[in-house]
């Protein structure tokens, strides 16, 4: 379970690696990689619009993106009002063979 506010280098680690697999950083892509926090799509998008603008590309070392996302007034507001995922979800299978969901939203 994640505890922690997203921070700079968790969003530097997450346009690192989509940026080595793939050639630009969308806010479809970042939500899957940012699976532990709840972003509205909206501010996802606008996460996109800002690493566009910084000029943040595949040939940064995710240090360097980590450093030009933390200069960035924008990014860092849009990081403070991004919340962690509290969710848990515990599947059991009982002797018959029966699955048993329990799902808690925190």
């Amino acid at each position: 379970m994640i505890s922690e506010a997203i921070s700079a280098g968790i969003l530097a680690n997450a346009a690192y690696q989509i940026l080595t697999s793939s050639l630009k950083v969308t806010a479809n892509s970042l939500k899957g990689k940012l699976s532990d926090w709840i972003i509205p799509s909206e501010t996802l998008h606008c996460i996109e619009t800002q690493i566009e603008r910084l000029g943040i590309d595949g040939d940064m070392s995710e240090s360097a993106i980590e450093r030009k996302l933390s200069t960035s007034t924008e990014i860092i507001n849009l990081l403070k009002t991004i919340q962690p995922n509290n969710s848990t979800t515990i599947v059991q299978t009982n002797v018959r063979g029966t699955n048993i969901g329990i799902q808690n939203n925190k």
